[in-house]
């Protein structure tokens, strides 16, 4: 990409005609968490001012993010410096990933030590906060093993 600062004012312009649209990203946003100090200093542009009224930080915190390949602390640590476990979603990358992906995740979020209700939060709350319809299908701790 030649130049990264058009991708992100096209993205967030993007974010601001669209408002309500629940934008996920993957792998805990790769490298937006760490990238996000840098980011916001274009909003001394008036470009960006004008696509991105109440500044780059705040239209990040507004995604949510997903665990998958990224459960261990310095991605975890650097995501939850950006936004708060509300924001984030439990993710596997599986059936594409190998299965022992899918319990990395798993064991990574466990080893991050978080509050039991942050942990319950990213491992199924949030998701079904977002995604109300997935609750109504949820039926399996009622069904027999």
């Amino acid at each position: 990409m030649r130049n990264p600062e058009n991708f992100l004012l096209r993205l967030n312009g993007t974010l601001s005609r669209f408002p309500d649209i629940k934008f996920i990203f993957s792998n805990a946003g790769g490298t937006i968490p760490i990238l996000a100090d840098r980011l916001s200093r274009l909003d001394r542009r008036p470009d960006c001012k004008r696509h991105i009224p109440d500044g780059v930080i705040a239209a990040l915190k507004r995604l949510y993010y997903e665990t998958a390949l990224s459960a261990n602390r310095p991605a975890m640590n650097a995501l939850f410096g950006l936004v708060p476990p509300t924001q984030v979603l439990f993710g596997s990358d599986y059936p594409y990933a190998p299965e022992e992906a899918m319990l990395g995740t798993v064991k990574g979020l466990s080893a991050l030590n978080l509050l039991a209700a942050d942990l319950a939060a990213v491992e199924r709350t949030n998701a079904i906060r977002l995604m109300p319809s997935i609750q109504a299908n949820d039926s399996m701790e009622e069904r027999p093993h």
